[in-house]
């Protein structure tokens, strides 16, 4: 418990105390697992073991923060999250207008924002963006619930997170 306390220090240091804790602790389980294997290869769970470790190890090397923005209908989440964007790329109207979840993924490098469909290029800019998805919208009542559930991929120099040091860490916001 005490190697995981953690400082109460700003956001960037506080994001590095972290993630240095968290490649100690990988280092520990891979000194762990070589002295596992080399008492007894022989020890199934081992195996399983090492597997898991390295499957927490590659979630952990993609450090994504997910966060999901949920409330009911028409509460003002597009109009929130267009202002943590700095710009309405998300459609907003009197009625419901977010039909299918929309991953908002943080790219600084990406000064226009472009819109993904099952991995596919959509749509490009604010105008298109908004366009796009307004008329999926539209038609989404003829849809499968298949198509429905798939998720679109907005990936967009996000503002709010402008000039701040997320540690390596990758950032999505999830419009529901």
């Amino acid at each position: 418990y005490e190697q995981f306390r953690l400082s109460k220090l700003d956001d960037t240091t506080f994001f590095k105390e972290i993630e240095q804790k968290v490649e100690a602790f990988f280092r520990e389980m891979e000194i762990f697992q070589n002295t596992l294997s080399e008492r007894n290869p022989a020890y199934e769970w081992s195996k399983e073991f090492d597997q898991q470790i390295q499957s927490v190890l590659k979630k952990w090397n993609k450090r994504r923060f997910q966060i999901a923005v949920m409330a009911l209908v028409k509460s003002g989440k597009s109009t929130l999250l267009n202002s943590w964007i700095g710009n309405e790329y998300l459609p907003s109207a009197s009625v419901a207008e977010t039909m299918r979840i929309i991953r908002i993924r943080h790219n600084p490098k990406r000064i226009t924002g472009v819109l993904y469909d099952n991995k596919k290029e959509v749509a490009r800019g604010v105008e298109q963006v908004r366009k796009y998805i307004r008329e999926l919208n539209q038609s989404s009542r003829q849809l499968s619930k298949k198509e429905k559930e798939s998720e679109l991929l907005l990936e967009v120099d996000i503002a709010a997170l402008n000039q701040r040091e997320l540690s390596g860490f990758q950032f999505d916001i999830l419009d529901t």
